[in-house]
């Protein structure tokens, strides 16, 4: 069985999340972006979703991360099938997301 390469199977350093973080932020301020909203359904090579976060979407499931230029990120994925949630929804301890 062929070995994956190595940069596939080790995640980014913080240092370098923290730099590709800052190059955006400020390319979004360069160009007066307020957010970013990035997209992907799978974990070929990773995409938009794996460079902002290290974390690719899988098993063709979609990944969106929004991005502010002043503001943390937040990543949706999708939850269990069949879970519906009425708005308003308090997360609780042991809940998937809080």
């Amino acid at each position: 069985m062929a070995q994956l390469s190595e940069r596939l199977n080790k995640p980014i350093s913080d240092a370098e999340m923290e730099r590709r973080w800052a190059a955006i932020r400020a390319a979004m301020e360069k160009e007066g972006i307020d957010v970013l909203l990035m997209q992907n359904n799978n974990d070929y090579m990773g995409g938009y979703t794996k460079y902002v976060s290290d974390l690719p979407a899988t098993n063709g499931y979609p990944v969106t991360i929004v991005f502010p230029r002043d503001d943390f990120m937040t990543q949706v994925n999708q939850g269990p099938h069949g879970l519906d949630r009425e708005p308003g929804h308090q997360a609780h301890a042991g809940d998937a997301v809080l």
